[in-house]
């Protein structure tokens, strides 16, 4: 898996994290971050952190971040940015999620991940994951994570209308589903609905629900609204209109939030 990100490294952000897409989505993940209020200073473990845009951003808000990623080539952009940026209040290490937390700090007030990086882990993993998280997260601490959901509204009528019916029931799948990074980089993919998401972590209860890219498109759409942007902004506005938590699985993408019960 960490092959698989490093050949993408170099041309994540230019494909994704500054497309007008990428940015629409990710303003609205930024959105429900703020409105958990953390108190300055709050300490926030990322995984698959990629290339350090949420880090920045966390730092710039006066949180103690350590982002981690199973790629060593996405970590090193990440920290050029947050030195650059002039942040002090942050720490790097490379973390597989297969495998045993490697850090030493613990007590984290938020757990976040961003864009499905929990959709390359198999179900048995995501229950791992689970009890690790419970044990190194504070006792009010909280998770948040953007996940790929299974009824994307979006990917079924793209597909439908490619007659392409894989795609269109791919998401449905117990399976491992290989999915394109870019030409000649595919990694498995796992899809959960918030259910079986919430079933995995079961220390936990959820206590926020929303949709992230119920009206804003998938990012592989990016070349044809890359020349509509007017009507990417009537999307993006109908999103902020209808973003209700039943909706949260027909989304690209949905935004949970958990507690410990």
């Amino acid at each position: 898996m960490s092959i698989a990100f490093n050949n993408i490294a170099n041309e994540y952000d230019a494909v994704f994290s500054n497309s007008p897409i990428g940015k629409a989505q990710r303003n609205r993940v930024w959105k429900y971050l703020r409105q958990l209020n953390l108190k300055p200073g709050a300490k926030i473990l990322e995984t698959n952190a990629g290339t350090g845009v949420d880090a920045v951003w966390f730092a710039e808000q006066g949180f103690h971040i350590t982002a981690t990623d199973v790629a060593q080539d996405m970590l090193e952009i990440a920290s050029q940015k947050l030195t650059t940026a002039a942040k002090s209040n942050f720490k790097t290490f490379i973390w597989d999620l297969n495998t045993t937390y490697p850090g030493t700090t613990t007590g984290f007030d938020l757990v976040f991940s961003n864009f499905g990086g929990w959709n390359c882990l198999d179900k048995k993993s995501i229950s791992d994951l689970s009890m690790q998280l419970n044990n190194i997260l504070s006792q009010d601490g909280k998770i948040v994570a953007v996940v790929m959901g299974r009824k994307c509204i979006w990917e079924k009528w793209y597909f439908r209308l490619k007659g392409n019916y894989i795609g269109f029931k791919r998401r449905n799948s117990i399976n491992p589903v290989s999915s394109k990074l870019d030409d000649g980089t595919f990694i498995d993919t796992w899809y959960y609905s918030p259910n079986e998401l919430a079933e995995a972590f079961l220390q936990f209860k959820i206590i926020n629900l929303h949709p992230i890219g119920l009206f804003i498109p998938p990012s592989y759409l990016n070349p044809f609204f890359s020349k509509k942007q007017f009507l990417l902004k009537i999307l993006i506005g109908l999103e902020k209109c209808f973003s209700f938590r039943f909706l949260s699985d027909y989304a690209d993408h949905y935004i949970i939030t958990l507690q410990k019960k």
